[in-house]
């Protein structure tokens, strides 16, 4: 089952505003992916893989949010 959604994030350093469409590919090793965007305009994808140790539809969510906003913090493969 994949789960869609999209959100938005300003960064607490510089308060530059993003928006996100994600998915999430359940299953025992969950997948995600995300296309970033800062003004309209796509900025990069970021994706990974988690090690399901039962966790709810929510739990992965919230995990996968926490994951893209940190990197988009950091600037973690994000062009400026």
């Amino acid at each position: 089952m994949v789960m869609h959604f999209d959100s938005q994030y300003t960064r607490r350093v510089g308060g530059e505003n993003y928006s996100y469409t994600a998915q999430i590919a359940s299953g025992e090793a969950p997948t995600w992916r995300a296309d970033i965007f800062r003004d309209h305009k796509y900025k990069a994808t970021l994706n990974g893989k988690l090690i399901n140790s039962g966790l709810t539809r929510s739990a992965l969510k919230q995990i996968v949010m926490a994951t893209i906003e940190s990197e988009i913090e950091v600037q973690l493969g994000i062009p400026e």
